[in-house]
């Protein structure tokens, strides 16, 4: 959206480090060459698979109920444990060739899922991206449990596209992993009247501001004498519109949301946020102007700030 007018830069910068990581397992136990693997029918290797679904799926249901930092913690890692045995038993499997890729493909798809249950703050995602605006806070652990669950249940996951490939062959895995949790409700998204107060709170003072929104963009602008989630006042203005905010007490601080789809239960946007405080102090023994539009000539500074 670019700067304010009165508002000398305004500049957002996001970095993004993306690290990946590759689990190589290997087993040496001493001198010599490794037994070869054993190779099994398929009914032998169909009993394999059994297995693994049966020992697994416990840990699996006690991960989905756990209430505590401690229980998910101790799921994620007993069932990360017990992945991990399971492929090494599967590695050391020759089963009917005409399986062979899929087999390849399962150890793969295990591998990669057993790294990511015991590696610290950790855990098999999702394919469905946020939306970036979500107020920083701590994520409960009902949360953590969705994201994982939902994880699991990924068909689009390396792991559920080796249990479908060998499904297509007649072999039978992938029971220990759970069905997708329901979606949870779409905020409902709607767009306030222009200079609608859309939360007010604390004493009425004598102070107003005036506020241009030179640009295409609505914005919420919120009048802070505390903490930015709790503003004295919040209006809702319209791109290319103005209105005057009055009542205002104290000495204060002017924050501003950008975005898109107004959530107004959370009032906030639902979509390509910014978050934005002017720099300087107000007071209300003046009635000050600010105008919302990009200008080497402006006067006032903005920054960035978290999301509030």
């Amino acid at each position: 959206m670019g700067g304010w007018r009165g508002v000398g830069c305004l500049a957002v910068a996001i970095a993004t480090v993306v690290v990946l990581g590759t689990l190589i397992l290997s087993s040496d136990e001493g001198g010599g060459p490794p037994a070869p693997p054993e190779v099994v029918s398929a009914e032998e290797y169909q009993r394999a698979l059994t297995k693994l679904d049966a020992e697994a799926r416990p840990w699996v249901d006690q991960l989905a109920a756990a209430t505590t930092e401690a229980d998910l913690r101790l799921a994620k890692l007993r069932l990360g444990d017990l992945l991990g045995d399971h492929l090494v038993k599967l590695r050391n499997l020759a089963p009917p060739r005409v399986i062979e890729r899929e087999h390849q493909k399962l150890q793969e798809g295990l591998s990669l899922l057993s790294l990511s249950l015991i590696l610290p703050n950790s855990g098999p995602a999702s394919t469905t991206a946020g939306t970036g605006c979500a107020v920083a806070a701590a994520v409960p652990v009902a949360e953590k449990v969705r994201e994982i669950v939902t994880g699991l249940a990924d068909r689009g996951s390396p792991l559920h596209q080796a249990i479908a490939a060998l499904g297509a062959k007649q072999f039978k895995v992938g029971g220990f992993l759970p069905a997708a949790p329901p979606p949870l409700p779409v905020p409902a998204v709607s767009r306030p009247p222009h200079g609608e107060i859309v939360e007010r709170s604390g004493p009425v003072g004598r102070g107003s501001l005036r506020i241009t929104n030179g640009t295409s963009g609505d914005v919420a602008i919120s009048v802070v004498t505390g903490e930015p989630s709790k503003p004295q006042v919040m209006v809702y203005v319209h791109g290319n519109s103005s209105t005057t905010v009055t009542g205002i007490s104290g000495d204060y601080r002017v924050y501003v949301k950008i975005g898109s789809g107004w959530d107004a239960a959370g009032r906030r946007f639902t979509s390509g946020c910014l978050f934005e405080k002017f720099a300087q102090t107000f007071d209300q023994r003046s009635n000050w102007t600010i105008d919302l539009r990009k200008s080497a000539l402006g006067n006032a500074r903005t920054e960035p700030v978290p999301a509030f």
